[in-house]
């Protein structure tokens, strides 16, 4: 019988042979849109190909503005907005999370209306997961390796309404049981926006 970790490095040697411009859609999971329990278990996003409005068909080189303003620096659309096209996204202002650790160095998120863009474009991805929470509108991109066996870069993209909860996990390649390619928790991405709060709040750590 497998074991766990075993299991794990299968997954992550499966998903390093996927052919370039494939995206991972959280939207794509059953029932979306619908409230999922925080204690549910962990649901990875397996890369879909064609997605519209993440990686670099949204434009998934970094927008060019660099001025940090407050997350609710501009108030939240009452309503909700589609999905960012790529030049939207290419004008996008960076914004501050409630809450960043360390690990997040090198990070940067995006905002345009409600919607949210957080890119790690120096971080070596091995996979994203939504632990839990709405799937409606959640997408997720790692770049494809191109002069090494790893893939280096990726994001996570979702809308935040009044009502959300989510929590997403980052993971990386690392030294551990199965050896330098083990899959290794690198950075949790959590975002809720309760109704009596003026905004959300959204910490990655």
């Amino acid at each position: 019988m497998r074991t766990r970790p075993a299991l794990l490095t299968a997954a992550a040697l499966a998903l390093l042979s996927l052919p370039l411009g494939y995206a991972g859609r959280a939207d794509a999971l059953p029932g979306a849109g619908a409230p999922t329990p925080a204690a549910a278990p962990p649901a990875t996003a397996q890369p879909t190909p064609g997605e519209p409005s993440a990686g670099p068909a949204a434009g998934s080189v970094a927008p060019t503005a660099d001025v940090e303003r407050a997350l609710g620096a501009e108030p939240f659309p009452a309503e909700p907005s589609k999905r960012p096209t790529a030049a939207e996204w290419a004008d996008a202002g960076v914004v501050r999370l409630t809450r960043s650790g360390p690990a997040t160095a090198g990070c940067r998120t995006y905002r345009v209306r409600e919607w949210l863009r957080f890119r790690c474009p120096d971080l070596t991805f091995s996979a994203v997961s939504l632990l839990g929470g709405r799937t409606e509108g959640v997408a997720f991109w790692i770049t494809p390796p191109k002069d090494s066996d790893l893939t280096r870069g990726g994001e996570v993209m979702f809308p935040v309404r009044r009502g959300d909860r989510r929590a997403f996990q980052i993971l990386t390649f690392g030294p551990g049981y199965d050896g330098p390619f083990t899959l290794l928790p690198a950075i949790v991405l959590q975002e809720q926006w309760l109704e009596d709060d003026p905004e959300p709040t959204i910490i990655a750590r």
